[in-house]
Protein backbone atom coordinates (compact mmCIF):
# COMPACT_ATOMS: atom_id res chain seq x y z
CA UNK A 1 0.00 0.00 0.00
CA UNK A 2 1.38 3.39 -0.96
CA UNK A 3 0.25 6.58 0.74
CA UNK A 4 0.67 9.89 -1.07
CA UNK A 5 0.00 13.22 0.65
CA UNK A 6 0.62 16.93 0.11
CA UNK A 7 2.45 19.12 2.69
CA UNK A 8 3.40 16.00 4.61
CA UNK A 9 4.36 15.82 8.24
CA UNK A 10 5.65 12.37 9.14
CA UNK A 11 6.80 11.45 12.64
CA UNK A 12 8.85 8.29 13.10
CA UNK A 13 10.60 6.80 16.10
CA UNK A 14 14.39 6.75 15.79
CA UNK A 15 15.99 3.77 17.52
CA UNK A 16 14.58 2.10 20.64
CA UNK A 17 13.97 5.24 22.71
CA UNK A 18 10.27 6.07 22.38
CA UNK A 19 10.90 9.63 23.54
CA UNK A 20 13.29 10.32 20.66
CA UNK A 21 11.36 11.37 17.56
CA UNK A 22 12.41 12.17 14.04
CA UNK A 23 10.17 14.71 12.33
CA UNK A 24 10.28 15.04 8.54
CA UNK A 25 8.34 17.56 6.46
CA UNK A 26 8.10 17.75 2.67
CA UNK A 27 5.77 18.71 -0.17
CA UNK A 28 4.93 15.09 -0.94
CA UNK A 29 5.40 11.69 0.64
CA UNK A 30 5.13 8.24 -0.89
CA UNK A 31 5.19 5.57 1.79
CA UNK A 32 5.21 1.87 0.94
CA UNK A 33 4.24 0.11 4.17
CA UNK A 34 5.23 -3.34 2.90
CA UNK A 35 8.81 -2.41 1.97
CA UNK A 36 9.24 0.18 4.73
CA UNK A 37 10.42 2.82 2.24
CA UNK A 38 9.31 6.44 2.56
CA UNK A 39 10.19 8.88 -0.24
CA UNK A 40 9.91 12.57 0.62
CA UNK A 41 9.97 15.02 -2.29
CA UNK A 42 10.33 18.79 -2.34
CA UNK A 43 11.58 21.10 0.43
CA UNK A 44 12.49 18.25 2.76
CA UNK A 45 13.36 19.13 6.36
CA UNK A 46 14.35 16.54 8.95
CA UNK A 47 14.72 17.30 12.65
CA UNK A 48 15.61 15.07 15.59
CA UNK A 49 17.62 15.32 18.81
CA UNK A 50 20.97 14.92 17.04
CA UNK A 51 20.66 16.25 13.50
CA UNK A 52 18.96 18.74 11.22
CA UNK A 53 18.87 17.98 7.50
CA UNK A 54 17.50 19.96 4.54
CA UNK A 55 17.37 18.55 0.99
CA UNK A 56 15.39 18.47 -2.22
CA UNK A 57 14.50 14.78 -1.77
CA UNK A 58 14.90 12.16 0.94
CA UNK A 59 14.50 8.36 0.96
CA UNK A 60 14.08 6.68 4.35
CA UNK A 61 14.32 2.95 5.01
CA UNK A 62 12.38 1.84 8.09
CA UNK A 63 12.75 -1.38 10.05
CA UNK A 64 9.99 -3.71 11.22
CA UNK A 65 9.45 -1.63 14.39
CA UNK A 66 9.26 1.64 12.41
CA UNK A 67 12.84 2.57 13.40
CA UNK A 68 14.92 4.50 10.88
CA UNK A 69 17.63 2.26 9.40
CA UNK A 70 19.05 4.56 6.73
CA UNK A 71 18.54 7.92 5.05
CA UNK A 72 19.55 9.04 1.56
CA UNK A 73 19.20 12.77 0.84
CA UNK A 74 19.69 14.17 -2.66
CA UNK A 75 19.93 17.73 -3.99
CA UNK A 76 21.14 20.82 -2.12
CA UNK A 77 21.78 18.83 1.04
CA UNK A 78 22.60 20.68 4.26
CA UNK A 79 23.33 18.78 7.47
CA UNK A 80 23.79 20.31 10.90
CA UNK A 81 24.90 18.37 13.96
CA UNK A 82 26.49 19.62 17.15
CA UNK A 83 29.02 22.30 16.11
CA UNK A 84 29.34 21.11 12.48
CA UNK A 85 27.48 22.25 9.39
CA UNK A 86 27.90 20.45 6.09
CA UNK A 87 26.67 20.67 2.53
CA UNK A 88 26.85 18.34 -0.47
CA UNK A 89 24.95 16.97 -3.44
CA UNK A 90 24.03 13.66 -1.77
CA UNK A 91 24.18 12.39 1.81
CA UNK A 92 23.67 8.86 3.09
CA UNK A 93 23.27 8.10 6.80
CA UNK A 94 23.52 4.49 7.99
CA UNK A 95 21.98 4.49 11.46
CA UNK A 96 23.24 1.13 12.77
CA UNK A 97 26.79 1.82 11.53
CA UNK A 98 26.74 5.43 12.72
CA UNK A 99 28.16 6.58 9.37
CA UNK A 100 27.38 9.72 7.40
CA UNK A 101 28.64 9.75 3.80
CA UNK A 102 28.62 13.10 1.98
CA UNK A 103 29.15 12.99 -1.80
CA UNK A 104 29.54 15.72 -4.42
CA UNK A 105 31.29 18.97 -3.50
CA UNK A 106 31.16 17.98 0.15
CA UNK A 107 32.01 20.66 2.68
CA UNK A 108 31.97 20.63 6.49
CA UNK A 109 32.64 23.66 8.66
CA UNK A 110 33.16 23.55 12.42
CA UNK A 111 34.66 25.92 14.94
CA UNK A 112 38.00 24.13 14.46
CA UNK A 113 38.28 23.44 10.72
CA UNK A 114 36.91 23.55 7.21
CA UNK A 115 37.00 20.25 5.29
CA UNK A 116 36.18 19.97 1.58
CA UNK A 117 36.34 17.02 -0.78
CA UNK A 118 34.53 14.96 -3.37
CA UNK A 119 33.43 12.51 -0.64
CA UNK A 120 33.54 12.80 3.15
CA UNK A 121 32.81 9.89 5.51
CA UNK A 122 32.12 10.48 9.22
CA UNK A 123 32.28 7.45 11.52
CA UNK A 124 30.70 8.10 14.91
CA UNK A 125 31.93 4.89 16.56
CA UNK A 126 35.59 5.84 16.41
CA UNK A 127 35.14 9.59 15.79
CA UNK A 128 37.00 9.48 12.46
CA UNK A 129 36.74 11.33 9.16
CA UNK A 130 37.85 9.96 5.79
CA UNK A 131 37.93 12.48 2.93
CA UNK A 132 38.65 11.95 -0.79
CA UNK A 133 40.28 14.76 -2.81
CA UNK A 134 40.70 16.42 0.54
CA UNK A 135 41.41 19.97 1.56
CA UNK A 136 41.41 21.03 5.19
CA UNK A 137 41.92 24.42 6.78
CA UNK A 138 42.58 24.46 10.53
CA UNK A 139 41.39 27.35 12.66
CA UNK A 140 43.37 27.72 15.86
CA UNK A 141 40.79 30.20 17.15
CA UNK A 142 37.10 30.83 16.40
CA UNK A 143 38.04 34.40 15.38
CA UNK A 144 40.00 32.95 12.44
CA UNK A 145 36.84 31.26 11.15
CA UNK A 146 34.97 34.57 11.27
CA UNK A 147 37.84 36.41 9.55
CA UNK A 148 38.09 33.84 6.75
CA UNK A 149 34.30 33.37 6.43
CA UNK A 150 35.07 29.66 6.46
CA UNK A 151 36.03 29.57 2.76
CA UNK A 152 39.70 30.50 2.35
Amino acid sequence: MIALCMNCLQIMTLGDDNESKTVITSRTLEYDYQSGIAVFTGNVMLFDDDIRLVADDLRVLLGASNEVQSLAAVGNVTVQSEDRTGSCGKAIYLVTDGELIMIGNAKVVSSRELITGSRILFRQADDKVVCHNARIVFFPDVKDLETNNGYQ
